[in-house]
Formats: structure tokens, C-alpha cells, sequence
């Protein structure tokens, strides 16, 4: 959830709709607006870093347990509260009026509709996310992937488990616990992880992190989230991981 997120975007202007994308009703239009690539891309640029937005009306947050696109769609429109979000990248790739294209790099929270909404604002023509392309998502590239026909054909050809990438690599980049071997039993059963059960430690972490259980040969054991920080794991009495998935 905390993985650097890549979107390549286009942003139609001079027009909004309730929806901030192409999907929703037309609710303003403005076919005279005039915009120079300088100045578009002077207002795209300033996006970058922490800022805050609103997020669309039409989301799946959820407002006393109901979704929010769920009470629009019933004209309940609730406002939202601003929300810190950080764009790590933005920039212009295209312009061909009314259309601009964006690549972004974000992290979890970031509305891309919001953004687009947000720039349209700030040129004084309105905007709407046109479309939208997830292009990587951590180390995962869409280039990289495989359309579910291909994977088919592989798997006719039984190539099934050369495409398949081990959890182990998959879970590299998290913080781990390396745990003795006679704890391994035990976390089948979910019981609670002491500190003399803890081998080692492979990257620090923080208090409410996601953390891996693993075995001395690198096996992933189990997937769950730190109580404690690394550092306090010696604390007596304190619980110092809670379960998410085990996987073994």
C-alpha cells in the first residue's frame, strides 16, 4: 500500500463534470478558454511535492459506512475534507488542445481525478481527467506484465511457474523477522512472537509496519504488522506483531 505509484493521464480542458473524469455528467464547459503550453506547464509543475485536495465525490471512501459514489448516485453529495497527499513527479509528456498528457508519481491517497480537476482550476478553464493508465506500481512496471491470453498460451505450453514470481521476491523490500526454526511450528497456529523467538533482524522498521516472518533459508512464513519498532522488540510483556497471512 505504501509503493511509489506511477499514472500516465490526460487532462481534457475547458470542461468539468460532477465525476471528474469522462464518465461523469457535464457540469461545466468553457469551448473559448485560452492556454499557452508555458503556462500549463508552469501550473502542472506546481503541483509537485505536498499538497492538498479534495477527493471526488463520486469514491469509495466511505461516509457512516456507506460509500461515497453510493450516496451521490442517490444525489446525497457529501464534501469531503482536504487531504495531504505527496506528488513525488508530475510532468508534462503531450499538449494537443484540449488535451494534456501527465505522467505522475504519487503515493497511496492521491486522487488523479482531483489532480486534473485541480489544474483546470488553477488555468481558470476547468478540467476533467479524460483517461488514465497505472504504469508501475513499486517495482511492478506494466510493461512487465502479461495480459491473460498470453498467460494461457504459457500455460498450454506448461511455462506456468517460470512467469510466476516467488514471494519471497515479491516481499524482498519489506522489513523481516528471521525467527528460530523451533518457533516455525507455532506460527501455524498463530501464536503471539516473543523476542527470544527473534533470530534476527533484516531492516529496521517502525512501529505499525508491514513486517515478514522468515525462516533461516529466506522462506517467507508469514506477512503481518509490527506493534513495536525494531528497537523495542526487548520490551517484556508487550505484544509485538499481529498476524495478517500465514503463508506456510
Amino acid at each position: 500500500d505504501d509503493w511509489e505509484k506511477e499514472y500516465i493521464g490526460k487532462i481534457k480542458l475547458g470542461e468539468e463534470t460532477d465525476s471528474y473524469d469522462s464518465f461523469g455528467k457535464t457540469e461545466k464547459r468553457n469551448s473559448k478558454f485560452v492556454c499557452d503550453e508555458e503556462s500549463i506547464g508552469e501550473v502542472v509543475g506546481s503541483f509537485k511535492g505536498e499538497i492538498w485536495q479534495t477527493p471526488p465525490v463520486f469514491s469509495a471512501i466511505k461516509h457512516k459506512g456507506k460509500r461515497l459514489y453510493q450516496l451521490a448516485r442517490e444525489g446525497k453529495r457529501i464534501g469531503m475534507k482536504k487531504r495531504k497527499v505527496t506528488i513525488k513527479n508530475i510532468e508534462v509528456l503531450k499538449i494537443k488542445l484540449p488535451f494534456v498528457c501527465i505522467r505522475v508519481r504519487c503515493f497511496k491517497g492521491t486522487y488523479i481525478r482531483s489532480l486534473g480537476f485541480d489544474v483546470g482550476r488553477r488555468l481558470g478553464c476547468g478540467a476533467h481527467l479524460f483517461s488514465l493508465c497505472r504504469t508501475r506500481v513499486g517495482p511492478y512496471r506494466l510493461k512487465d506484465s502479461f495480459t491473460q491470453d498470453r498467460i494461457e498460451k504459457i500455460k498450454e505450453q506448461g511455462g506456468v511457474k517460470k512467469i510466476i514470481i516467488p514471494i519471497e521476491k515479491a516481499l524482498e523490500d519489506f522489513p523481516s523477522l528471521v525467527v528460530f526454526e523451533k518457533f516455525k511450528t507455532k506460527i501455524r497456529h498463530g501464536q503471539e512472537i516473543k523476542a527470544e523467538d527473534i533470530k534476527s533482524i533484516e531492516k529496521d522498521f517502525s512501529e505499525n509496519e508491514k513486517v515478514v516472518l522468515k525462516d533461516d533459508s529466506g522462506k517467507v512464513l508469514a506477512i503481518g504488522q509490527s506493534l513495536v519498532g525494531c528497537k523495542n522488540l526487548s520490551d517484556n510483556g508487550k505484544t509485538l506483531f499481529k498476524y495478517k497471512r500465514v503463508l506456510w
